[in-house]
């Protein structure tokens, strides 16, 4: 690995290697200040590598942070590592932004060696930050008790750090993909040369972690059949939502309807016109509560899909009706079959008639939102998720109760 021999060169000599963590040692003080009963609480702590995390508004920011957020309210002392910085004035406990800016002046021999080897593959902001990730981890893992690491990707380079530390320091590693590396239709335009990276990366984050986390069934059916003799590494721990974060469809102008010539010239011109602009989070939070329709992109002109659109958990707890563009039995479109939403979903195999009339039939639900089901709210509550993942961090402990007091 490339990346792995890079990064340990540069960390070799930073500083001494370091006693594993006991896991029989005493709390951290830490720990005292979460208000749960400390004799329940874990004996060491458990540190997250995600290069995007709050206040970033990415999709790939929530999912590290719902994890942090519950997993302190079960107990555990939680230190999380990131790019994203943060504000000075409101920095959440145990947070560290860690910078991925790429030194022009004296950057050093072998760091710039790294970056000229690695240039192909690993892009220079990402590598940087793993680099300085890992000696940060370092200095944590000399003051903290940490336990575990939890590194989650995109970018993968996050997978490559945490190997690093759990050789090093023989600490528990989950690898959480958000999205899937080999099999992945988006990765494929990245080159024949990536592809091969991809599956050396997969290939190595398989064998050495100690437990593999896929964000939905098609991926870890697709894992499944790729490396079955690691089957039992690997669990499911869907995307979902944090069920404190309210949101609710606001009413509709009185009196209003969609016009019949928006939907007579939405078939002729056989197309969506859509906003290009790139908005911010509570832009588009504030324009999905006003409409009185949502339309899903979920479009895969190469494979099966094998991932979940994350705004698709706020459209279904809106309970307004969702015009779907997916792939048949894809994740999309089996959750909306059991979420209890009025929707409708077109596929790429569809013809210009089935479209026509499909289009014409969701231009026809009612706008009025409707409570999903109860297999939704429970399936994808991050609650429930963070206890899954609590039960792989720390497998021979048993899970406190939430503690709703802690802050974050």
């Amino acid at each position: 690995m490339l990346a792995k021999l890079a990064m340990d060169t540069l960390l070799r000599n930073k500083q001494e290697r370091r006693p594993k963590p006991d896991a029989t040692s005493s709390a951290s003080a830490d720990n005292g200040r979460l208000g749960a009963n400390p004799d329940s609480l874990p004996k060491v702590g458990v540190l997250i590598l995600a290069c995007f995390f709050p206040p970033e508004g990415t999709s790939g920011a929530a999912r590290p942070f719902r994890f942090y957020k519950y997993m302190r309210r079960l107990g555990y002392c939680v230190h999380v590592l990131t790019a994203s910085r943060q504000d000075p004035n409101r920095v959440p406990a145990n947070v560290v932004s860690v910078s991925d800016t790429v030194s022009q002046s004296n950057p050093g021999i072998l760091p710039m060696a790294a970056r000229i080897l690695l240039r192909r593959f690993v892009a220079d902001d990402s590598l940087m930050w793993a680099i300085r990730a890992c000696a940060a981890a370092e200095d944590l893992i000399s003051r903290e008790m940490i336990g575990a690491v939890l590194s989650t990707s995109s970018p993968e380079i996050s997978h490559v750090a945490a190997s690093f530390l759990k050789a090093r320091y023989g600490i528990r590693w989950i690898a959480d993909f958000r999205d899937p590396l080999v099999g992945n239709p988006f990765r494929k335009r990245r080159g024949r040369v990536s592809g091969v990276l991809d599956r050396v990366l997969q290939s190595w984050v398989f064998r050495h972690a100690d437990a593999l986390i896929a964000s939905t069934d098609a991926t870890l059916e697709l894992w499944h059949k790729q490396a079955p003799k690691y089957r039992k590494k690997m669990h499911l721990i869907w995307n979902g939502f944090d069920p404190e974060d309210a949101l609710e469809a606001v009413p509709l102008p009185e009196g209003w309807s969609r016009d019949p010539k928006q939907t007579e010239e939405l078939v002729r011109l056989g197309c969506l016109k859509y906003d290009e602009r790139r908005v911010s989070t509570e832009e588009a939070r504030q324009a999905i509560v006003s409409a009185d329709a949502l339309v899903l992109l979920d479009n895969h002109t190469e494979g099966p899909a094998v991932q979940l659109p994350a705004k698709i958990f706020d459209y279904v707890r809106l309970g307004r009706p969702i015009l779907a563009i997916t792939t048949p039995s894809s994740p999309v479109d089996r959750l909306l079959a059991r979420s209890g939403i009025l929707h409708t979903t077109l596929y790429s195999e569809d013809g210009a008639d089935d479209v026509d009339r499909k289009v014409l039939h969701f231009m026809s639900l009612p706008s009025q939102p409707v409570v999903a089901s109860e297999w939704f709210w429970k399936e994808f509550s991050a609650i429930r998720q963070t206890g899954e993942l609590a039960s792989l961090v720390f497998p021979s402990q048993l899970i406190p109760q939430q503690n709703s007091e802690v802050n974050v």
